[in-house]
């Protein structure tokens, strides 16, 4: 005799429904579909300011953009390399690279000299003591030419000599009037009031 606790399925003839869910429509019936979910990401609107910013910010790192430039714009690109530095936007490394090299002090005399020699002084804690040891000694051509000059007497030891004054703050200039117009989009009201500013000051 079977077990009464396994019994087989029974067979439900066609044309037979189950009693559950009748309701007398025999009609096929559509699920209702479910709506799309649709994911859009935002793009973050930045402003012209933003813009402009993030261009006067930019510094490039490329040796082939660097060393073919003026030297005027070269200490241009010194002063913004040492503030991005100074604000760990850039490292200390490949700053050194650039000053070091031979190719970025070609050119390089007089008050310009001066001001990028001052620039690295300036900045000599951001790089390693090897690398401020290199860029002040005789064996950068910047130092060796345009360092301010310690005066010994004749009794005095070399290496007791005394440390050499800070640096000045480098001021550098502003571009002319067509940089700041066609390259830079400037606004017209704006160029006029920086010429007018420049004016009384010159």
């Amino acid at each position: 005799q079977a077990n009464p606790a396994f019994r087989l399925p029974v067979c439900v003839a066609m044309g037979d429904r189950p009693a559950w869910g009748d309701d007398g429509d025999d009609a096929p019936r559509e699920e209702a579909p479910l709506p799309a979910e649709v994911v859009t990401r935002r793009k973050k609107k930045v402003t012209k300011e933003e813009e402009v910013k993030e261009q006067e910010e930019y510094v490039t790192m490329s040796w082939e953009e660097i060393f073919p430039k003026k030297p005027i714009d070269r200490l241009r690109w010194l002063y913004k390399a040492c503030k991005a530095a100074k604000e760990g936007r850039i490292k200390p490394n490949p700053l050194y690279n650039v000053v070091a090299h031979r190719r970025f002090l070609e050119g390089l005399k007089g008050s310009i000299a001066t001001d990028c020699l001052n620039l690295i002084r300036g900045h000599i804690h951001l790089f390693s003591p090897k690398q401020q040891k290199q860029l002040q000694s005789d064996n950068f051509e910047l130092f060796r030419k345009y360092a301010p000059i310690s005066v010994l007497d004749s009794d005095d030891d070399e290496d007791a000599a005394p440390p050499l004054p800070p640096p000045p703050e480098v001021v550098v200039e502003m571009k002319d009037m067509k940089w700041v117009s066609e390259i830079r989009r400037w606004p017209p009201s704006l160029v006029s009031s920086l010429q007018k500013f420049l004016a009384k000051a010159g």
